[in-house]
């Protein structure tokens, strides 16, 4: 009689332990999902971009000739994907409005260039 109650009782208690096991995971995946796409800091996106048009318009004039200069190497000292590393103004131009390294139209989407 004693071993019936013990099994009546381990089903709910193995259930139990396999739900909470299902809940960590998913708040694990959830935690992971949202700091793996949400990582770009859009106020950081900003100021990069913000401090890579002031560079491009007082040094370089706006110049869209890409033999002038290159976005690659400027860098404004924002790590915008919090990978360790600053990007330059050509990944955060990429980052702002999806452009593939078009020199011209990221120095066109400055304010003031390119009116």
């Amino acid at each position: 009689m004693i071993i019936m109650r013990t099994k009546g009782i381990t089903l709910p208690v193995n259930s139990v332990i396999i739900i909470a096991l299902a809940v960590m995971v998913l708040l694990i995946l959830a935690v992971f999902f949202v700091k793996g796409t949400g990582n770009i800091n859009k106020t950081e996106l900003e100021n990069a971009w913000t401090a890579c048009c002031s560079t491009i318009q007082t040094v370089y004039h706006c110049n869209t000739n890409e033999s002038a200069f290159k976005l690659s190497d400027i860098n404004p000292g924002y790590d915008i994907n919090s990978n360790g590393t600053a990007e330059n103004c050509e990944q955060i131009c990429k980052m702002k409005f999806g452009l593939i390294a078009d020199h011209k139209k990221c120095v066109c989407a400055c304010p003031g260039c390119c009116t």
